[in-house]
């Protein structure tokens, strides 16, 4: 068992190269998807993933993988404010707010020549053609 994974470790390091590591303030591209947004490392996390923060605010911890180092000028990414992850010590208090959710069963029903609704609280109108008991055209 042993020799077959060191086998296997050695097939996979012929082809693989080791990413060069990025460094606090480097200009990146995070993916997201199939969309590359940019952003600027914050924190190197370790050797395998950083935390990045994007242009819209966002900070996350990626990959190393699916960061990509660019010369693009990231000067209009607010610079990285360590107390917004940090947790409040006293917690605000702030007052409750209850909101009321309608509830669809408590709904008067509709008469019958326009429809119905069900217990979900979804229209049903019924189809023209076949009201009655006679099919009319």
């Amino acid at each position: 068992m042993q020799k077959s994974k060191a086998q296997q470790k050695s097939n996979f390091d012929k082809t693989s190269r080791a990413l060069t590591p990025l460094s606090v303030n480097d200009s990146v591209r995070i993916k997201f998807g199939k969309i590359w947004k940019i952003g600027r490392v914050m924190k190197v996390h370790n050797d395998r993933s950083d935390i990045v923060q994007t242009a819209d605010g966002g900070t996350y911890r990626r990959n190393r993988s699916v960061l990509h180092k660019t010369r693009e000028n990231t000067s209009d990414i607010e610079p990285f404010d360590a107390l917004v992850l940090q947790p409040d010590e006293h917690p605000h208090n702030t007052p409750q707010v209850e909101v009321s959710i309608p509830d669809p069963r408590n709904n008067p029903i509709i008469n019958s020549d326009t429809g119905y609704r069900t217990r979900a609280g979804r229209l049903v109108i019924g189809n023209r053609k076949y009201a009655g008991n006679e099919w009319t055209k």
